[in-house]
């Protein structure tokens, strides 16, 4: 086996792996894995309540609803700033139109992670 140094080639190979990642989880972002109701969904009554599950703890920063006409709703991650894999939003009554719930936060690694997901009630 060969050596620089005193370390052997695998163990000098697995320094190096180690030094840039280690794993393909290491140093990963958490990401959005489905979301209740999906993505783009079309409905025929407005949902209470929206659930965003991640592949990975996220601590929400900030979260916030709009209407496509511009108007803003109050709203909050349920579970607060703590890490959660699952981002669970209580909704107003909302009418018919197009709504946009977007998110920031922080993932395990650190890394500032924002997203959206979309979502149309159409009219009774």
């Amino acid at each position: 086996m060969e050596r620089y140094n005193g370390i052997t080639a695998a163990a000098a190979a697995l320094l190096l792996w180690a030094a840039i990642g280690g794993s393909s989880t290491a140093g990963a972002h958490s990401q959005t894995v489905q979301s209740e109701p999906p993505n783009g969904a079309v409905l025929g009554r407005a949902p209470d309540q929206v659930t965003v599950q991640f592949d990975a703890p996220m601590r929400v920063i900030s979260v916030e609803l709009t209407a496509a006409r511009g108007e803003t709703f109050d709203v909050s991650a349920n579970a607060g700033r703590d890490p959660a894999e699952q981002l669970v939003v209580d909704l107003p009554a909302l009418g018919p139109g197009d709504y946009s719930l977007s998110w920031r936060g922080l993932s395990e690694d650190g890394h500032s992670m924002a997203a959206e997901m979309e979502f149309r009630v159409d009219a009774d």
